[in-house]
């Protein structure tokens, strides 16, 4: 990849130098012309003003230092034949703005000449002399050059000749300086784009957010180069795209320090805060003759943010042989060459005569970046897509244990419900059927012939096993059913004994629900208590009474008799020990005691669920 990289920076370099290497000598040039300040744009001087020799190129940085406006330049130029061809005038460095005239008349321009004067100072200006107008003789040709001051403004050699040899350059030095810088500035453009996007769907990256500022201010600082009538005043518009050249170092530096999981919040405070004051400055208290002054101070803090990027990702491949500073070193590198390259043209050669290539470097610096960075995060996602993958894996495999474990459970809890039921059926079948048999067998061994109470154990035993099927057999878990069934199974039979017995089930709600499988403690509970009426209470008189508190979801069953009551309270045999523990399989409690005058309550409390039917 950097092989690549190598590779296309030589491309770039020879497609730069290709006006020079294809140019060839032009059949005139011009070098030596006479000069006159005028901010007259619109007729060409009279030959009786105040020109002046100067040599081209003509740098105003040297010539009118301090000094910008108008310059009209003058060259005689012979012809010892008339010409058969169509002849051309080549400017290929201008700056700001440029008009080509040929004996008096106009025949180029490259815009607007007042202020904001058209920018063309990147960009090569071409003229053609209609074959009529190239006859043999002497003929003037006349430049007029707009500026300003401090800004390298002037004019560099003038190229006049066959049109068959001056177009291509003027394509080449227009393809050069126009086409591929706008190439340049819609790359750096989409990369910011394209950063913000990223961002967008992966907010955690931060890096991303900084490779978009930094794309941002970079194509700001390239429209310097391919805008030539900007939408503001020359100060301002100046000023933002110098600035964006300082503000992309600054963001760039903000990429690599991410990149290399580098926090320095310190040092990236006070460089921003540098950038911000100086700018300030140039806008509150500048001018157009003091915006390029400034520029460049400011540029050599862009030159030296570089420089410490160059060193720190040195350092860190030195230390840890870490591939993304070597990326970011040769990325931060190339950059660093371009503006290396301008900073020596500015300081040290003639910057009308050579071109800047600052436009190019950190835009093959931001691709460089962009391309590592999306390439390190498709890496990561595929190592999380293979991680998820394997945890995806792991989730149907423990899925399929869970469904193993669950249906072992179901199986063992069945097996449970089973053993209960089989339990509570055994408890139900020896505590009612199976007294009542054992005492028919005693009736039997022991030669009772008592008939009537031989066919009473026989009812009672058929009683029980009568209410031990409702309470087991079917589903009913609503209490006034199970209540229901109670009553008509035992109403008649406590009649038949001479009870009077009151049922009252009104206070109950129409859904007030037992949980599955308790109803039969509940049927025992009531049959228990009204079993000992009958044979212990001596009483002709039972009221069952039923209600509910609904808030507390509660239900209340009251057994009350007028019989002789209990001697000793809360104790008993085992028929109330049998009650108490069914009533706490019921989560309710259980409360037997004397009443106020005769007679004995027997209270359950137990929690249902009372529903909306």
């Amino acid at each position: 990849m950097t092989r690549l990289y190598g590779h296309g920076l030589l491309l770039l370099f020879c497609l730069i130098d290709m006006p020079l290497a294809f140019a060839g000598e032009p059949l005139i040039t011009i070098s030596q012309v006479q000069t006159v300040a005028s901010n007259n744009y619109h007729h060409p001087p009279a030959d009786t003003a105040a020109w002046r020799s100067v040599a081209l190129p003509d740098n105003w940085n040297e010539t009118r230092p301090g000094r910008g406006g108008g310059a009209w330049y003058l060259a005689r130029i012979h012809f010892d034949d008339d010409a058969h061809a169509l002849q051309g005038v080549l400017l290929n460095n201008i700056s700001m703005n440029a008009s080509i005239w040929w004996d008096g008349n106009q025949l180029a321009s490259g815009g607007r000449m007042s202020e904001p004067v058209a920018r063309n100072w990147h960009r090569p200006l071409y003229a053609t002399i209609p074959v009529v107008q190239a006859v043999a003789g002497d003929h003037w040709l006349h430049i007029h050059v707009r500026g300003y001051a401090n800004d390298a403004s002037g004019l560099g050699i003038i190229h006049l000749g066959p049109e068959s040899l001056l177009l291509p350059q003027f394509e080449t030095a227009l393809f050069v300086d126009q086409t591929l810088s706008s190439v340049a500035l819609y790359i750096t453009l989409a990369l910011g784009l394209s950063a913000l996007m990223l961002l967008y769907l992966m907010p955690g990256q931060r890096a991303f957010l900084w490779i978009a500022v930094a794309s941002i201010f970079w194509t700001l600082a390239i429209s310097n180069f391919v805008v030539r009538d900007p939408p503001m005043s020359r100060f301002y518009w100046e000023s933002l795209c110098q600035s964006a050249v300082d503000f992309y170092a600054f963001g760039f530096m903000l990429v690599i320090h991410r990149m290399l999981d580098i926090y320095r919040p310190r040092l990236e405070m006070a460089v921003f805060a540098l950038l911000l004051a100086g700018w300030g400055w140039v806008l509150l208290f500048g001018s157009d003759a003091e915006v390029m002054t400034w520029a460049m101070p400011m540029h050599n803090l862009a030159v030296l943010i570089s420089f410490y990027m160059i060193m720190l990702c040195v350092w860190r491949w030195y230390r840890n042989r870490d591939r993304e500073a070597m990326v970011t070193g040769i990325a931060v590198a190339i950059v660093f060459a371009f503006g290396a390259h301008d900073w020596w043209v500015v300081y040290f050669a003639d910057q009308i005569e050579q071109k800047l290539w600052m436009q190019f470097g950190p835009t093959i610096a931001l691709l460089i970046v962009a391309v590592w960075t999306v390439r390190r995060f498709a890496g990561v996602m595929k190592v999380e897509e293979a991680h998820l993958r394997q945890i995806q894996q792991e989730v149907e495999l423990i899925t399929s244990r869970l469904h193993q474990e669950q249906a072992e459970a179901a199986r063992i809890e069945q097996q449970q419900l089973l053993a209960r039921e089989r339990e509570g059926f055994m408890r139900e079948l020896h505590d009612g059927i199976g007294g009542h048999l054992a005492a028919l067998s005693c009736m039997l061994k022991d030669c009772v012939v008592d008939k009537r109470l031989f066919s009473a154990t026989v009812d009672q035993a058929l009683l029980d096993m009568r209410i031990a099927v409702d309470g087991i057999g079917e589903d009913c878990p609503d209490v006034g059913m199970v209540m229901g069934m109670l009553r008509h199974r035992l109403l008649g039979r406590l009649q038949a004994m001479g009870l009077s017995v009151s049922w009252n089930m009104q206070g109950l709600p129409e859904c007030c629900l037992l949980p599955e499988g308790r109803y039969i403690h509940l049927l025992r509970i009531v049959q228990e208590a009204l079993t000992n009426v009958v044979r212990h209470a001596e009483a002709d008189w039972v009221e069952v009474r039923a209600s509910a508190n609904i808030d507390a979801d509660m239900v209340c069953i009251d057994i009350v008799d007028n019989g002789k009551g209990l001697k000793i309270v809360g104790k008993g045999g085992r028929g109330m020990a049998n009650m108490k523990d069914r009533a706490k399989m019921l989560d309710g409690v259980l409360e037997i005691a004397p009443v106020a005058f005769v007679g004995t309550r027997v209270r359950l409390m137990l929690p249902v669920e009372i529903r909306a039917c």
